[in-house]
């Protein structure tokens, strides 16, 4: 089978190239069409691999700016000049951006036996800190999306909580089909389970420290944790909002260690195995129901402090995974919720259930 997937964001690419592995296990052919700039470092760059074509995209310095909002419909339009003559088998398309729904349906149009797949693995403007995103005129960023999702023959979400919004939206009424995040094969051997420090209680955070998170609901967590014992917070990411966030954690008494940038997997597992949880809290605002850094956390068997709706709500509750910061006590603490996040980690989130998944949602 010929497939063919197109993503224009950075972040996003790692997504696309495990299914791309997968469908090449399968023994599929796999193109993937992808940008030549980096949205993190704000960069351009070149690949070497004969089975990625990087679209030459439109560079931005401001996250939230016209100019992205160009960028993103430029390669909108390029992807799909560069794909209306070729054929495939699945031709796989990751949102947002929103404005890549729109190469399903003019793709569908010129051949209407390939399997289109719509993977939504975020939701903008939904997921924008703001009320504003339920006005105009995010309303028609948002219609860029759901109005062409009726030309997929199969809408992936990255969590059931979009469901909700996107649900409508979907061809003939079908329900999507969620597939979590997932991660590649283990990168190391798994290290076991640590038993934290019982006189205090420490905890860790993993990942961008940028406006979605919740900073003022962070600090209103560890006050209360500090009623009944001394509290450490171990950082391991970045991010604009980091001198910001370690002043809220340190006015709320916290003692703050901040090991900046770790990929190592190793390392950062060393880092959290003291860990009784690991923070996972945005904005009220913000709509996601699993996020990254909650899989990265089970990945290494720490249970989620986690404050976001939905998916994840219901993990930590269903398989005592961790706590839930809208419960009345979620500083009680068992032991047990270590292997129970890792034992999610593994049955739902691991490369073989990954693999397992979209096999089933893709009939393969």
């Amino acid at each position: 089978m010929k497939v063919i997937a197109v993503n224009s964001s950075s972040p996003f690419e790692y997504r696309v190239m495990l299914f791309r592995k997968v469908m090449e296990e399968l023994g599929h052919d796999v193109l993937v069409v992808g940008s030549d700039y980096l949205h993190i470092e704000k960069t351009k760059r070149t690949t070497t691999d004969p089975k990625l074509v990087l679209i030459p995209t439109i560079p931005y310095e401001k996250n939230l700016s016209f100019k992205r909002i160009r960028s993103h419909l430029d390669f909108s339009r390029k992807a799909f000049r560069f794909l209306k003559d070729k054929e495939c088998d699945l031709l796989y398309i990751v949102v947002p951006s929103n404005s890549q729904a729109s190469i399903a349906r003019k793709y569908k149009k010129l051949h209407p036996e390939t399997k289109v797949v719509i993977d939504v693995i975020d939701l903008w403007p939904e997921s924008f800190p703001s009320r504003n995103s339920e006005r105009f005129p995010f309303t028609i960023w948002a219609r860029s999306r759901n109005k062409n999702l009726k030309y997929a023959d199969t809408v992936i979400t990255e969590c059931d909580l979009y469901h909700d919004f996107i649900g409508e939206y979907v061809r003939n009424g079908a329900k999507p089909e969620t597939v979590y995040w997932a991660h590649d094969e283990e990168p190391s051997s798994f290290a076991g389970f640590t038993e934290p420090e019982s006189d205090k209680w420490v905890l860790g955070y993993l990942g961008s420290v940028n406006n979605i998170i919740d900073i003022d609901g962070i600090k209103e967590v560890i006050t209360r944790f500090k009623e009944t014992r001394p509290v450490t917070v171990r950082i391991v990411g970045a991010g604009e909002k980091m001198e910001e966030f370690e002043s809220a954690l340190k006015s709320a008494g916290a003692e703050v260690i901040n090991y900046g940038k770790v990929t190592d997997f190793d390392k950062k597992q060393e880092i959290f195995a003291p860990c009784h949880f690991g923070i996972n809290i945005m904005k009220p605002t913000v709509h996601v129901g699993m996020s990254m850094k909650s899989v990265d956390y089970m990945e290494m068997g720490l249970p989620v402090l986690n404050g976001i709706p939905g998916d994840m709500r219901d993990i930590v509750k269903k398989h005592n995974a961790g706590r839930n910061t809208d419960e009345y006590d979620f500083t009680g603490y068992d032991t047990e919720m270590k292997r129970n996040a890792r034992r999610f980690y593994e049955e739902n989130c691991s490369y073989d259930s990954y693999g397992r998944r979209i096999r089933e949602v893709l009939g393969l």
